[in-house]
């Protein structure tokens, strides 16, 4: 065979094997991906707002943890964190609740080492004892009227703050109540974890996040452009719908 048949056969062969490569390399595409590359970054990008929507959903259970971390260290420095030791004057009795016909849970021998937890009133404390943690009328404690001044004090101080978290959690059941007959459950929940989402209204927007500290306009052929500006945070809406948001 002369050299320019052997060119010809190498020709031949190589464009068989360009065709063929031509014509694998979608299937492979197909195999390796599954999907164009539109699409991926469609899921991408959906992806992406998921994952904004839950740091912010983070970021509002870390700021109420803080909350409840600052009332906490509220409480013990007024007091209510303290606890006492005293002892038993005789043989003394453990309820289950503070009052006199409770049911007995222990007994507490004379000169017992008691832990005072609280002042719950009418002369029953609550208190721990050898592993045991129940109620005990102060007949039986050898109580001294500073302590008894210090727990009568600062149980009314502790008494005022559950009270204030009482009605707290009672404000949030009814706003709940009344989002979820205008919006449904699922709604309500997401605007009671202070979410937002794209295709949200602007209405929602404000009982999630509340208004805005600025509200930039701009009004066209093509309808309403709004950008809401949230300290840190830029939320744009087209028409009243969010189609995007900014941290």
């Amino acid at each position: 065979m002369n050299t320019i048949s052997k060119q010809s056969v190498h020709l031949g062969i190589l464009v068989v094997l360009t065709i063929m490569i031509s014509n694998f390399l979608p299937f492979l595409a197909h195999v390796c991906f599954g999907q164009d590359s539109n699409e991926i970054q469609r899921k991408i990008d959906s992806l992406s707002v998921v994952k904004k929507s839950l740091q912010m959903r983070i970021a509002v259970i870390d700021s109420e943890i803080a909350k409840f971390n600052e009332l906490k260290r509220c409480i013990f420095e007024s007091g209510g964190g303290k606890k006492d030791e005293t002892k038993t004057l005789t043989d003394a009795l453990i309820r289950e609740k503070p009052t006199a016909n409770s049911v007995i849970i222990s007994t507490a021998p004379k000169n017992t080492v008691v832990l005072l937890l609280d002042f719950i009133g009418n002369e029953y404390w609550k208190i721990e004892c050898d592993g045991h943690v129940g109620y005990m009328n102060e007949m039986y404690l050898d109580l001294n009227n500073s302590l008894k001044e210090h727990f009568k004090v600062n149980g009314k101080k502790r008494q005022y703050e559950k009270e204030k978290i009482a009605e707290a959690k009672r404000r949030l059941q009814e706003k709940r109540r009344k989002l979820i007959g205008k919006y449904g459950p699922v709604v309500a929940d997401k605007i009671m974890a202070k979410e937002i989402w794209l295709g949200m209204t602007d209405e929602i927007a404000k009982e999630s996040w509340g208004e805005p500290n600025k509200i930039n306009r701009t009004v066209g052929i093509w309808g309403i452009h709004e950008q809401w500006i949230y300290d840190k945070s830029y939320l744009y809406f087209e028409n009243g719908k969010l189609t995007a948001w900014q941290n």
